[in-house]
């Protein structure tokens, strides 16, 4: 097995990746950008969030939805975050994609983004996929 270290332009776009010494270059590089690019997408997703719902807004006052929200964006970005590496956790696209989809769920039910007015896809808008 080889453990890669990849490491984007940002410092927050690093992870682990481990695949078999004989795997393709293709394989292992398509794996790769699918990682970096869900990892993107969770951790701008949370930031947004995070500027947009909670920041400056008191736990107290949350609603079970908002809760929940936060509770899935929180170990979304936990997991997609560069801490993994310090921890030499190897991130997988299977995680990483069910905790995407957690969170557009919890979105999709959402009260908060009725009040705002805000739909999925512009939080969503100018992410890569």
């Amino acid at each position: 097995m080889v453990l890669l270290h990849a490491k984007g332009e940002a410092e927050d776009n690093q992870f682990l990746y481990e695949c078999p010494a004989g795997s393709a270059i293709d394989d292992v590089s398509t794996a790769v950008v699918e990682i970096h690019n869900l990892q993107s997408k969770i951790l701008q997703l949370a930031r947004r969030l995070r500027e947009r719902f909670f920041d400056g807004s008191p736990p107290e006052s949350w609603t079970a939805a908002a809760i929940s929200l936060y509770r899935a964006t929180s170990e979304a970005a936990s997991y997609a975050s560069k801490d993994q590496v310090l921890h030499k956790r190897c991130l997988s696209p299977n995680i990483l994609r069910d905790h995407l989809q957690t969170i557009e769920k919890e979105l999709t039910v959402s009260p908060l983004m009725k009040i705002s007015g805000t739909t999925l896809s512009q939080l969503l808008s100018g992410m890569h996929s």
